[in-house]
This record gives C-alpha cells, structure tokens and sequence, in this order.
C-alpha cells in the first residue's frame, strides 16, 4: 500500500470518496466531510491521508486536521478525524476487503513521520476489527466518552410496534394528545416540501424554536455559534438537493412547537436535531412528533429510526437497542503522549471514582 497526503478535501475526487463507504453513512460522504471543513478547519490544518494499491486504485481515506487540546491544564498536540459533537459517527473509510491493509498501511505510515502525543476519533462507532489492529500492532489507545445512541429496527407494521411498547407509555402519549387537540384544535405533523428559497426560512424557524428554550439560555443552541449555524444552513441545502433531507415540525393548530432537522441515507433515518416549545411541555410535543413520524416512515417502508446523540429515558421509551460510540483515543510513542495515556486510563477514572465515593459517603 502507498500513502499520500493531500491538504484539502477538494482536492480529492468526489466519486471515488463516497465510493469507498459501505454503507453510505451521510457523516462520512464527500459532502459532509467537505462542509464540516469548510466551517471548523483551516485550509493548512488539514492532512488528508490517501491509501491505494500498487495500481493506483485507492482503497482508503483518512481526513485529519491538526489541533492542540488539554487535560489537567497540560497542553497536548495532535490530530484529530475531521468530526465533533455536530458529525455524529466516524467510522473508518476504506473499501471492505482492504480495511486491514489500510488501516496498517496508514499507522505506519504516520507513526514513522509523525510527532503527535494523540490521534483522535469522536463519535467513533465501536469496530472490533479496529481494535483489534491496534493490539496486535501493540498501540497504546483508549475508548472515552461512551454514548449509546438507541435506534429502531423498523420491522413490521406500525401498529403492531406501537403496540408492543410500554402501556403506561402510549396511554399517556395519547392522553396528551388528545388534550392538545381539546385546547388547539388541529394537531399537525408536516414534512418540509416547499422550494429552495422557502428552506433556509424554514430551518431558521425552527432553529429559532431551540434556541427559546434551554439551550439558547445556556448558549449551546445552533444559533448561538455562527460556525454551527452555517454548518446547518449548509448540510441543509446541499442535502436539500440531494434529496436526503427531511424537515418536519409538528403544529398545533398553526403554532410549529417541535422540529426535527434530519436526514434520509440508505433506508435509514437519521434524527440529527430535535427541539420543542418549553412552553407547552405538559403536551410533549416532541414524544407527538416522533408518534407521527413514526408513522410515516413505517408507511415509506423505510428500514431503521436512527436517534443519533446520547441514550435518554425519552428515546428509550421506544426501544431499548443502541450503538456504542466512543472517543478512541490512539496515543504517540513519544513522553508525552504516554504520559496522556495515563492520564486518560488511569489518572481521570481514579478521580471520577474519587469524586463518586465522595458523594455517596455525603448521601448516606
């Protein structure tokens, strides 16, 4: 296998990137990739690590872009997968049958002319192939920040999986429901299907309905980081053309009290953004948007509901399978990238078990 190191991802050809993607996962395609860069990292942080056979056919891609972060105050330098809170998965890219010489191919590559302390995937979906490689290959590297994103085989037809979940549950979502309709009239869900020009109005509508609640108070909606919103604005015109976006909201009567800004790739869904009005949450308008979109993508026939994020107790009143996504962690061989090794296997679980022990010694 040879290497080569590209400094921009439009210098690489876009068919032969989203070729490589097995399962079309839309947070690894071309476009994604590109747009993401095109808002977070500077043209001259960038090394895009091309892997092909002897032929010249390549069978792997490897977007990073160098950064700087720091634990216990310590700065540490590095790279990291072109990906953050905003990518939702990153697996790695490379045609199925040359994953193992790519990723070898690669580790070595950037082990021998490299100085990094760390390399970095976030949302990282557990591949035990990876792993695997890893050890063998006697890398130091480890798994952080677990999340457990639920997902819903869409198997069946709706009323059948309606009905095999929680009593209690579907007694109170349609209670609510039924309320909602006494006080509002009409409760509505619609699917964006206006022109280019209608969709950036319509994003930033509901954008703006995240950004009235919490997360605007605490400054975590999109609107409150320009970079973030681009970001969105972008991913939702290009995907608008591509015809793999969904934009839906649910009304009551004309009052839009729930978004979801979402995608559509290979028979799945994928549920990147969700908000809700804060002022009607007796109603649970966002548990009524996902009871009605169900029941749409159940009539499309289309394959799994996938919640993206984090497990909590309101996407796990719909199922109880998940991913398991992590930040890998793969540490250089130099001081301090072992002495980042320890910090994260070692060091920070001690404290974080410290910090437990304290409380519940405080609660008894």
């Amino acid at each position: 296998m040879m290497i080569s190191i590209l400094k921009s991802v439009n210098d690489i050809d876009r068919t032969l990137w989203d070729s490589l993607l097995k399962h079309k996962i839309p947070f690894l395609d071309y476009d994604w990739i590109r747009i993401w860069c095109n808002n977070f990292v500077r043209e001259q942080q960038s090394k895009i690590y091309l892997v092909s056979k002897k032929s010249g056919e390549v069978s792997g891609i490897i977007p990073l872009y160098e950064h700087q972060e720091k634990q216990l105050g310590i700065p540490f330098k590095g790279f990291s997968f072109t990906a953050n809170s905003h990518s939702y998965r990153t697996q790695l890219i490379a045609s199925p049958q040359d994953k193992g010489k790519v990723l070898n191919a690669w580790l070595d590559n950037i082990f021998k002319n490299e100085r990094f302390d760390f390399i970095k995937f976030k949302e990282f979906l557990l591949d035990e192939e990876v792993l695997n490689h890893l050890e063998n290959k006697k890398i130091k590297f480890s798994l952080e920040e677990e999340k457990r994103p639920p997902y819903i085989d869409l198997e069946g037809d709706w009323q059948n999986y309606f009905n095999s979940l929680r009593g209690h549950f579907r007694r109170n979502l349609r209670r609510r429901l039924r309320n909602a309709e006494k006080q509002f009239g009409k409760v509505e869900y619609r699917v964006f299907d206006g022109s280019k020009e209608q969709l950036e109005p319509f994003v930033l509508q509901g954008l703006e309905l995240e950004a009235s609640g919490w997360k605007g108070k605490q400054g975590s909606a999109i609107l409150k980081n320009p970079n973030v919103k681009q970001l969105y604005l972008d991913i939702a015109r290009v995907y608008f053309y591509k015809k793999q976006l969904h934009l839906g909201a649910l009304y009551f009567g004309e009052r839009m009290v729930a978004f979801n800004f979402s995608l559509i790739a290979n028979q799945t869904f994928y549920l990147l953004k969700v908000a809700y009005d804060e002022e009607v949450p007796k109603f649970s308008p966002g548990q009524i948007m996902i009871f009605f979109l169900l029941q749409i993508l159940f009539e499309q026939k289309i394959k799994r509901f996938d919640f993206l994020g984090p497990s909590m107790p309101w996407k796990l009143e719909w199922t109880q399978k998940y991913n398991q996504h992590f930040t890998l962690y793969i540490y250089g061989n130099n001081s301090k990238g072992q002495f980042l090794y320890l910090v994260n296997k070692k060091m920070l679980p001690a404290l974080r078990k410290i910090k437990f022990l304290k409380k519940l010694k405080n609660a008894i």
